[in-house]
């Protein structure tokens, strides 16, 4: 079948058709991340500034919803890809400094974890690698004033999913991964 645009046999077998079409690895490193970072802001609250308390709590409420439903796109889209491209590199950057800028930070850390959940489940190896990094972006989680559930809920489905990784890692991978991960 000739391709749009082209003129005949010749043309269509010097193109390539879409099911060849591969983007570079600095595209979908691009996509990936923005995915990430949109699903970070989106998925993070944040205070309103002056006016009554009715029509702030109405318009935080209306943010929030918007957020929320932006940032669950985004990470669908974000496991979409990474299921697509496995090798995609992912900047561990953006969540350490997602939590640094936040206000809140609950709905910050709540941000950060579903979004490492999503990155861990599609890409064991990211876990291996940042195994360190995570440590320390996880520990401010567990002193005693976070005890919100929804923040627990979220570890321990991260958790779950590292452990898993983990014990499905080859045993030269886990040595890698014990003396020290780039952060």
């Amino acid at each position: 079948a000739p391709t749009p645009g082209g003129g005949g046999a010749g043309a269509s077998s010097a193109m390539p058709s879409e099911e060849d079409f591969r983007p570079s690895a600095a595209i979908v490193e691009i996509v990936v991340n923005f995915l990430i970072r949109i699903s970070l802001v989106a998925g993070t609250e944040t205070p309103s500034a002056g006016g009554s308390a009715a029509a702030n709590a109405a318009a935080q409420a209306a943010a929030a919803k918007a957020g929320n439903a932006l940032a669950g796109q985004a990470g669908g889209l974000l496991h979409s890809a990474l299921n697509l491209w496995p090798e995609a590199n992912v900047k561990f950057a953006y969540f350490e400094k997602q939590l640094s800028i936040a206000t809140d930070q609950v709905s910050a850390r709540l941000a950060v974890l579903r979004v490492l959940h999503t990155v861990v489940a599609c890409q064991p190896k990211f876990a291996l690698r940042h195994l360190a990094g995570m440590h320390s972006l996880l520990q401010p989680i567990f002193s005693p004033n976070s005890g919100q559930t929804k923040v627990i809920q979220a570890v321990c489905a991260l958790l779950g999913t590292l452990m898993q990784t983990l014990s499905e890692a080859p045993s030269d991978a886990q040595a890698a991964a014990s003396g020290g991960g780039d952060a």
